[in-house]
């Protein structure tokens, strides 16, 4: 028990830096995108006021990456996974669903491989 709640103090930590630090904000990658859905989830801090823009990578002639947001989305009230450590001894239905899962706000087709980033969170 100590040792769940040692790791979850931890995680709450480091979801409050993502939330008041940019450097240390949520990025991940689609894993799918009919439904939107990502592999993050309340250990990141994930709440459904969060917003996030999504990120096409291209690369210019001389080989350097740039990132252009295509759209913006949010997660849905009760899809959001609980991934916290022991989060499977709770047994609740949030920890069974291995992602997250997202509603778009704004843009164009999403697709997976794309990233995500959080942008404003409440």
């Amino acid at each position: 028990m100590i040792e769940r709640v040692v790791a979850r103090s931890i995680d709450i930590n480091f979801a409050k830096l993502q939330k008041v630090y940019p450097d240390f904000r949520i990025k991940a990658l689609l894993i799918s995108d009919n439904p939107i859905q990502a592999d993050i989830g309340l250990k990141e801090g994930v709440i459904e006021t969060d917003l996030y823009e999504v990120l096409e990578k291209s690369v210019d002639e001389k080989g350097i990456a740039k990132y252009t947001r295509v759209g913006i989305i949010r997660p849905i009230k009760g899809m959001i996974w609980d991934n916290r450590y022991g989060a499977e001894i709770d047994n609740s239905i949030e920890s069974k669903l291995g992602y997250t899962t997202f509603e778009k706000v704004s843009g164009g087709d999403f697709y997976p491989g794309m990233y995500i980033r959080e942008i404003k969170s409440k």
